[in-house]
C-alpha cells in the first residue's frame, strides 16, 4: 500500500512538472501582441504540503484559488496539487525559487538556516497567546522589513500570517516538567532543540508528512503542532494528551516565484497587489484564529473519550520558561555567527513590541 502510494506521488509530481515547463514555453513563446491581447492564460501550480481536506487546503488555497481566476476572468489559472506532491514542508523555499511550484507558502521555524532567518525571532517559545495571534503578523512584517529583499530573493510575498499557537501533545500523560524525562519529541528548529533537551526530554527530527506514523510506530512520543493540524491529521489516534500550553507560534508567509510573477502583464500584477494578495493573507489570518478555536472545541469531545486534556500549572509554566532562556540566547549568538547585530535586533524586537502595546515575552522581563 505504502509502495502504491509512492507511485502515485511521483506520477503526480512527473504531471505537474510537465504542466510547469509547458506553461513556461507557452508563456515564452507569446508575442508582444499576444501578451498584450488579454487573451493569454497564465497557468499557476500550487503546492500545498497539507491535505486537500485540511484548513489550509479546504479553507485557504481552494477559496483563494477560486477567486483569483474570478478577479482575472480566467486569465490566471490555478492548479492546486495537495499532499506534497510538488515538495514537503521543509523544502518550499527551494521549489519555489526553482519553479517547482509557483506558488506555496513556507513555515518558518524550517528556515532558520537560510536568509529566512530574521524571521524566526517570531518563533522563539513562550511569547504569543492565542488571543494575540491576529495581530502579531503585521508586527512580524514591519520587523522584518529591513530584511525583506535579502529574505525574499526571487520570490514575490503574497502576504505575512502568523500561525495558531502550537501545543505539546503525547502519547502519555505529562503533567510536570519531570513527566518528559526521556520523552522522543518530535524538533522542527533549533530553539526547540534546545528545549526538549533541558526538559530531559530527545529531540528527534520528523518530516510534517510523517508525523501520523512517527507516532504510531513509536519513532517520537510527542509532537509541537496546532490544535488543527493535530484534529485535521488524527493525530489523537496516536498521541492523545493535550498539554495546553501555548508553546509557540510559526510565521507563515505565501509565496510566488518572482520570474513567473515578473510575466504577468502589468494590470494582473496590480490585481494581485492591491486585492489577491491582501485576499490571500486575510484568508491565512481568519482561518488560522477560527479554525483553532473550532477544532480545540471539537477535540474536547474527541479526548473525552481517549486522552485527556491537561492543564499545566503557572508555576510548572515559569519553570520552562526559564529553561527557554537558552533558547532566545542562542537566536542572538546565530544572529551574530550569521552577520546580523544579534543584540541590537532583540532590542528593536521588544521596542517593537513594547509600541504595539503587545505583551511582552517573559524573556524581556
Amino acid at each position: 500500500m505504502k509502495k502504491g502510494k509512492e507511485i502515485f506521488k511521483i506520477l503526480c509530481l512527473i504531471i505537474a512538472v510537465s504542466l510547469t515547463l509547458s506553461a513556461c514555453s507557452s508563456g515564452t513563446s507569446k508575442t508582444n501582441s499576444q501578451a498584450n491581447s488579454g487573451n493569454e492564460v497564465f497557468e499557476l501550480n500550487v503546492a500545498n504540503f497539507g491535505t486537500s481536506t485540511g484548513n489550509v487546503g479546504a479553507n485557504i488555497l481552494e477559496p483563494w484559488g477560486k477567486l483569483v481566476e474570478e478577479k482575472t476572468n480566467g486569465r490566471v489559472k490555478m492548479n492546486i496539487f495537495h499532499g506534497a506532491v510538488l515538495g514537503g514542508a521543509s523544502s518550499v523555499l527551494t521549489d519555489v525559487r526553482k519553479g517547482v511550484s509557483h506558488v506555496s507558502y513556507l513555515f518558518s521555524p524550517y528556515y532558520g538556516d537560510t536568509e529566512i532567518f530574521p524571521l524566526t525571532i517570531g518563533d522563539l517559545p513562550f511569547q504569543v497567546s492565542a488571543s494575540d495571534v491576529p495581530k502579531y503578523g503585521e508586527i512580524m512584517k514591519e520587523f522584518t522589513n529591513k530584511y525583506h529583499d535579502e529574505m525574499f530573493k526571487d520570490l514575490v510575498p503574497l502576504g505575512f500570517s502568523t500561525g495558531s499557537p502550537s501545543y505539546i501533545f503525547t502519547n502519555k500523560p505529562v503533567r510536570a516538567l519531570e513527566d518528559f524525562k526521556g520523552l522522543k519529541i518530535r524538533a522542527a528548529s533549533k530553539s526547540d532543540v534546545i528545549d526538549i533537551e533541558a526538559w530531559g526530554a530527545v529531540p528527534v527530527s520528523v518530516p510534517t508528512e510523517e508525523l501520523y506514523d512517527s507516532l504510531s510506530k513509536g519513532v517520537i512520543d510527542g509532537v509541537f503542532t496546532s490544535t488543527t493540524q493535530y484534529r485535521d491529521l488524527h493525530l489523537y489516534e496516536v498521541a492523545p494528551y493535550f498539554i495546553e500550553i501555548p508553546y509557540k507560534v510559526i510565521q507563515v508567509v505565501p509565496i510566488m516565484n518572482k520570474a513567473t510573477f515578473d510575466k504577468l502583464p502589468q494590470d494582473l500584477k496590480a490585481l494581485f497587489e492591491n486585492e489577491l494578495n491582501p485576499a490571500l493573507e486575510a484568508l491565512f489570518n481568519e482561518h488560522f484564529t477560527k479554525d483553532s478555536m473550532s477544532a480545540r472545541e471539537d477535540l474536547v469531545d474527541i479526548l473525552a473519550k481517549k486522552g485527556e486534556i491537561i492543564q499545566f500549572s503557572s508555576e510548572e509554566i515559569a519553570r520552562m520558561q526559564q529553561l527557554s532562556r537558552a533558547a532566545w540566547d542562542q537566536w542572538i549568538k546565530d544572529a551574530d555567527e550569521k552577520g546580523y547585530p544579534g543584540e541590537e535586533m532583540m532590542k528593536e524586537y521588544g521596542e517593537l513590541l513594547k509600541g504595539k502595546n503587545f505583551p511582552l515575552p517573559f524573556y524581556f522581563e
